[in-house]
């Protein structure tokens, strides 16, 4: 009887791993060869640029003159100027990665700069503002980024061959395709990959359209590299690079372990003199260069599998260099097989291997390490003082594809809390609490209603960590995938006992069936279907049935026999129904303080029925109901909370001050809340009246700080 299968699959990798240490020796002597010397355009100089030349759709008249016309100059190699080469010299340098773009960012900037384009990029791939900045750029501004065009050009070059432009007759194909060749050129050192999927410039999710235009495909023609066939591995690659799960262990194990090498992935000079080539199709005698491609796809699926899977952290590097040297080798094999210099992105395009699919994929990073500091800058707008000057950081678990929070996360660098006055209600009592003495009694509690990732919780957290300010939370969120996450991110940062994660919906009645509604890619906006409108939750809606509900009446006191310092809610729509699921806690005045986003909440009094709305500026029962819940039953001031506008989204004609808190007086005035604009930067802030607070309240961090804040 042979070894458990867990222990099986362990033997492998670490067979596995000795097998791509002895491959990346290989690959590091075909890499060792001397570097081409590449020739620049003599097209290009002062005014005359590729980009004003070529890809404007009204080129200058005065670009072209004599033997200096578009076919010899946008149409043949060589089309990067000598500055463009120049600039390729700083690879070895964080700048040409990160194009200045590692310094915080106003989240509303609007104005050309090379980091909005990648924000537009990264998180939505919303280039046709900026197009025009690209084509009209000078030398200075192109070279300060000269990575930054590789995937300006790729949508463009996508969009021309879907109109059915041959891809040779695309200026700005030629340009990517000589970078890229020269990029990976042989000699390379192994870093340029964790170099490029760390930097945020993503060309390879355009580029995975184009390859189907141009003959790659999933298992199509060329040669299998394995002895037992590929076609389990490549299935399930498939899924990966759509957004499905990653490659399982043991697949991409089996895969590598498989594979056979006929030859090694280093051109031979016989294979090199008696190799045919064709510049259009890109076919040639030998072809085995395709299962280099095929090793360095799969040990990017088996990273890939160890980052999703959180485990075997300490082969995650190694591999990703060794993915770096296989392509470097397969491209280098197979244009000295073509006796081509350049074609590196077409080679690229045409394999039967995904290669390009996986690039973007590794883009999309499952865990993250987060800067508190950043939070605080690009948030909160202010520098860490307290504990907080000194470097913190927590672990944050995202989805490892793109998915709106998760890809923001990837870009900003910092947890995306939306709760901009509970940010600065902890950041406060973690200034105020760091040196103190804290006794058990004085931790601080909080609960958040659909935390989604856990993005405010786990800021939250950490921050309190870092003043030693005790504390306790729980969080309800009911997207099965999102929770499970956020309960990983807890344990790799050790908060398991500190911080609970309930997979169930807040609601109004314990063990409910509720059906949750989202649209793919963006979860973080999911809601009950009963709490969504038509526009909500229409054509393209997915949902997960048969979801628990919880309340917490039948819940806080079995986590926590205690008072509850800060209940923040982001139900999208359920926060009546959470606040009817509280009613014992609040009644008992076991709530300290609630906050709640207006624009969420009101969603819910939108989708009421007709009868449970106001009419004129009079309550009607949604309002009335909530207005007596926060105010008769819990005891609560409430008030409205308009905050400071730091992402541009309030309009010009929405004069009242920000910020600003205004206490309401009664329901209609609550009605008039929810019936009026209402902005993301919007709050309902309550919290117990100072002559009835509790004993327990009134020691509350939060209630010390409230005023402070609002």
């Amino acid at each position: 009887m042979g070894p458990p299968r867990s222990q099986a699959i362990v033997l492998r990798l670490q067979g596995l791993f000795f097998l791509f240490a002895a491959a990346t020796l290989l690959l590091a002597e075909a890499a060792a060869e001397s570097s081409s010397n590449f020739t620049s355009s003599a097209c290009w100089s002062e005014e005359f640029s590729f980009s004003r030349c070529c890809l404007a759709r009204y080129p200058p008249a005065d670009c072209w003159s004599g033997s200096y016309n578009y076919n010899n100059c946008c149409l043949t190699h060589p089309v990067l100027s000598s500055a463009d080469l120049g600039a390729l010299t700083r690879v070895h340098e964080e700048s040409f990665w990160s194009c200045g773009c590692n310094e915080p960012i106003v989240l509303g900037g609007k104005e050309w700069s090379w980091c909005n384009a990648r924000r537009a990029v990264m998180l939505g791939w919303e280039l046709g503002n900026w197009y025009p900045h690209f084509v009209y750029l000078d030398e200075q501004d192109w070279q300060s980024a000269l990575l930054a065009p590789s995937f300006s050009w790729c949508p463009t070059c996508s969009s021309k061959l879907n109109e059915g432009t041959p891809i040779e007759s695309i200026p700005s194909y030629l340009w990517a395709d000589e970078f890229l060749t020269i990029l990976l050129q042989e000699g390379r050192s192994s870093d340029w990959l964790k170099s490029w999927t760390e930097s945020g410039w993503n060309p390879f999710l355009i580029l995975s359209h184009a390859r189907q235009r141009v003959g790659g495909g999933m298992g199509g023609a060329g040669p299998t590299c394995s002895k037992d066939g590929s076609d389990t591995f490549l299935r399930h690659a498939a899924d990966a690079v759509i957004g499905g799960p990653p490659v399982p262990i043991a697949t991409a194990a089996t895969f590598l372990a498989d594979l056979t090498f006929a030859r090694s992935c280093k051109a031979s000079p016989a294979a090199e003199a008696g190799a045919t080539s064709d510049a259009k199709t890109g076919v040639a005698e030998r072809d085995d260069w395709d299962c280099c491609l095929a090793l360095a796809l799969g040990y990017a699926t088996l990273r890939d599998s160890l980052l999703v899977d959180n485990s075997h952290h300490s082969e995650q590097e190694p591999l990703l260099n060794a993915t770096a040297d296989a392509v470097v080798a397969a491209i280098s094999t197979r244009r000295a097989a073509l006796g081509w210099r350049y074609g590196g992105l077409r080679l690229l395009l045409q394999s039967r291997w995904p290669f390009v699919d996986m690039m973007d994929r590794m883009f999309q990073h499952p865990s993250v390490k987060l800067p508190l500091a950043s939070g605080l800058q690009r948030f909160l707008l202010q520098e860490p003082r307290g504990a907080l000057k000194e470097p913190h950081s927590l672990w944050m678990r995202i989805f490892p594809r793109r998915e709106i929070v998760s890809d923001m996360i990837r870009y900003v660098r910092t947890p995306f809390c939306g709760m901009r006055p509970f940010m600065r209600l902890i950041e406060n009592i973690a200034f105020k609490g760091y040196g103190a003495e804290h006794a058990a009694s004085s931790a601080l509690s909080f609960v958040e209603g659909g935390p989604h990732l856990g993005d405010c919780t786990l800021w939250a957290a950490a921050v309190l960590e870092a003043a030693k300010v005790p504390f306790f939370a729980v969080a309800y969120e009911p997207l099965p995938d999102a929770s499970a996450l956020f309960r990983e991110s807890v344990l790799d940062n050790k908060w398991d006992g500190q911080v609970v994660v309930v997979p169930k919906a807040l609601g109004a009645t314990e063990g409910e069936k509720v059906r949750l509604a989202y649209f793919p890619g963006h979860n973080g906006e999911g809601t009950t279907v009963r709490a969504a409108a038509q526009a909500h939750c229409g054509e393209g809606c997915e949902g997960f049935s048969e979801i628990d509900t919880a309340t917490l009446d039948g819940t806080w006191e079995d986590y926590r026999p205690s008072h509850l310092d800060v209940l923040k809610l982001s139900v999208n729509g359920e926060e009546l129904n959470t606040l009817r699921g509280a009613r014992s806690l609040l009644s008992r005045r076991k709530i300290c303080s609630a906050l709640v986003h207006v624009t969420k909440a009101q969603r819910g009094w939108e989708t009421a029925p007709k009868a449970e709305q106001g009419v004129g500026k009079k309550a009607g029962s949604f309002s009335s109901d909530l207005w007596n819940l926060l105010t008769n039953v819990a005891g609560f001031e409430v008030a409205l909370h308009l905050d400071q506008d730091v992402t541009g989204q309030v309009r010009p004609e929405d004069t009242r001050p920000r910020p600003s808190t205004t206490v309401l007086k009664n329901a209609d005035e609550l009605e008039a809340v929810f019936s009026g604009q209402a902005y993301s930067h919007d709050y309902l802030v309550a919290r117990q009246r100072r002559f009835e607070q509790t004993e327990q309240c009134k020691q509350s961090w939060a209630m010390r700080q409230w005023e402070e804040i609002f």
